[in-house]
């Protein structure tokens, strides 16, 4: 339905220079502005009534309210009611200048637009979900079903952070210049200790392992660095072999001392391997003696 056009003006006489027909010039003006101008206003009310659409044009196609617009239609606009190329057209779509929907790149939405795949290189910024489906490069040992944060510092500057959504496990890469690099581990309160591992000399477990056994007790850091030790092992008379409680990848460092305070002893270090220490008491003549010994060896388990 067009809009409707205004009656044409008709000629308004004057009364300084009267006219032959002023008396018909009058009444053609009085009808206009007791009939037609009338009759042109309440066309525009139908016509307002019955087409919300009649700014559309002016907003990029956008169409606000409804067809046929009931009492504060236009002040209490909802989402369902904006559309138009205006508005983005998915949770995804990464045009510029665009109004964005709720889900908009998984912002206020229950669940988070699926990847389709972790590498690729034109991912816009967002928070996405990783299913069975998702393609690309996982972390090692980490969970199918995931979240994923991506972010981008540039054109070639993308950053990922994976959320395993059952463990809890956390991981996060970088990307320059189209090349991903490794996906690195973020360590927690709850992840910090555990088993340590590596593989060729590139952690891969926990930061700190901590381990005891009828041996004694040992710790185990990510660097490669591990400490033994062994309170009051009796020892002699003779050499008495001390079985590591965890073996060393490389022969350790030994100190011992003992625990008898009323008679001189000297606590001697033999043969040292990676799984075990002899050791030895002697009293202050030389004799082999019988002592209490406090052990602690330092060295590598890779």
């Amino acid at each position: 339905m067009a809009a409707p056009l205004a009656p044409a003006s008709p000629h308004i006489p004057t009364r300084s220079a009267p006219e032959a027909d002023f008396d018909v010039k009058m009444f053609a003006l009085f009808k206009w502005a007791t009939d037609d101008f009338i009759g042109f206003m309440e066309a525009w009310r139908s016509y307002l009534e019955t087409n919300s659409t009649i700014i559309g044009g002016a907003l990029n196609d956008t169409k606000i309210g409804l067809i046929t617009p009931r009492a504060g239609a236009f002040t209490a606009l909802t989402a369902a009611s904006l559309d138009g190329t205006a508005v983005q057209a998915s949770p995804t779509d990464p045009a510029a200048g665009k109004l964005l929907k709720t889900g908009a790149f998984g912002l206020g939405a229950a669940a988070a637009p699926a990847l389709v795949d972790l590498d690729d290189q034109s991912i816009a910024v967002g928070f996405y979900g990783v299913n069975e489906v998702t393609v690309g490069t996982r972390p090692d040992g980490a969970a199918n079903y995931a979240m994923c944060i991506c972010t981008r510092a540039g054109g070639t500057g993308i950053g990922q952070i994976y959320i395993n959504s059952f463990n809890g496990g956390m991981y996060h890469r970088t990307s320059v210049a189209g090349t991903w690099n490794a996906w690195e581990k973020i360590f927690t309160s709850s992840t910090i200790v555990g088993p340590v591992s590596e593989a060729v000399g590139v952690p891969t477990g926990a930061v700190i392992m901590r381990g005891s056994n009828a041996n004694g007790e040992y710790v185990r850091f990510a660097d490669g660095t591990q400490i033994c030790w062994k309170t009051s092992l009796p020892v002699g008379p003779g050499a008495t072999t001390w079985t590591f409680p965890a073996v060393f990848g490389a022969t350790p460092v030994i100190t011992a001392t003992g625990r008898d305070v009323s008679s001189a002893r000297t606590i001697n270090i033999g043969s040292v391997g990676f799984t075990s220490v002899d050791v030895a008491a002697f009293d202050a003549s030389g004799a082999a003696a019988i002592n209490n010994v406090d052990l602690l060896s330092i060295g590598r388990w890779f």
